[in-house]
C-alpha cells in the first residue's frame, strides 16, 4: 500500500535471494518472489559482493539489486 512512496530502491541481499527477485520468466530461479516483486517494480541484478569485504565475513556471497517502480500496473 506504500509503493507510491518508494519510486526506486537499491538493496543488498543474500546472492541467491537477489537472483530470485531479479530472475526472468522461464529461468530456473524464477518463482513467486520474482512474480510479486516484478508486478510492481522492474528488477535488475547489479553486482555480486564477496564475503571478504565484510568483518566478520559471512559464509555467503551478497547481491545488489535495483528496483524501479512501474508507473502502470494492473491490480486485477
Amino acid at each position: 500500500e506504500n509503493r507510491n512512496k518508494v519510486p526506486e530502491l537499491c538493496g543488498m541481499f543474500q546472492k541467491e535471494v537477489a537472483q530470485r527477485i531479479a530472475a526472468q520468466p522461464g529461468s530456473k530461479s524464477f518463482g513467486i518472489i520474482s512474480v510479486l516483486t516484478q508486478a510492481f517494480y522492474d528488477a535488475e541484478y547489479l553486482f555480486t559482493v564477496p564475503p571478504s569485504v565484510f568483518i566478520p565475513p559471512p559464509k555467503v556471497d551478497s547481491g545488489v539489486i535495483r528496483l524501479i517502480r512501474k508507473e502502470n500496473f494492473n491490480l486485477s
